[in-house]
């Protein structure tokens, strides 16, 4: 599984920078493409958070998890954590 975060889910959706929009486009295809996309429920929390404040139309942001809720986003837990932060160090 390839999971992405909340800033490649971010340029996904916003060209703000269009080379990242665009490798974002590009990782995610081809993660859904290869049955290997992964998410998590944090991130579209996140998502729809950033995309609020953006000012994008709250039907747009609806219209995005949505379409993120049928890859069936993984639950967050505190053992997810804990391993993120022994990995970071």
């Amino acid at each position: 599984m390839v999971y992405f975060d909340t800033d490649v889910l971010v340029h996904y959706y916003m060209k703000q920078d269009l080379r990242k929009h665009q490798k974002a486009l590009q990782l995610i295809e081809q993660a859904v493409a290869d049955g290997l996309f992964l998410i998590s429920t944090l991130s579209l929390n996140e998502l729809s958070f950033v995309l609020a404040k953006l000012k994008i139309n709250r039907d747009v942001i609806n219209s995005h998890l949505s379409e993120l809720y049928l890859t069936k986003p993984e639950a967050i837990l505190l053992k997810h954590f804990k391993r993120a932060a022994e990995i970071a160090y």
